[in-house]
């Protein structure tokens, strides 16, 4: 994706968020970039450090 990116005039690039999947498009030319699925859900943890 960065090798599609590099070089040329910055893009607008849309974010879609849903309950199953993360998707990135270019705005201009409707090409997608990639999506990540979602399902099994990821989990997350959090330490406190002090």
């Amino acid at each position: 994706m960065l090798q599609l990116l590099s070089g040329t005039k910055p893009a607008l690039i849309y974010i879609e968020f849903n309950a199953k999947r993360i998707r990135l498009t270019l705005a201009d030319s409707r090409l997608s970039l990639g999506q990540v699925s979602l399902e099994p859900l990821p989990e997350v943890a959090l330490q406190k450090v002090k």
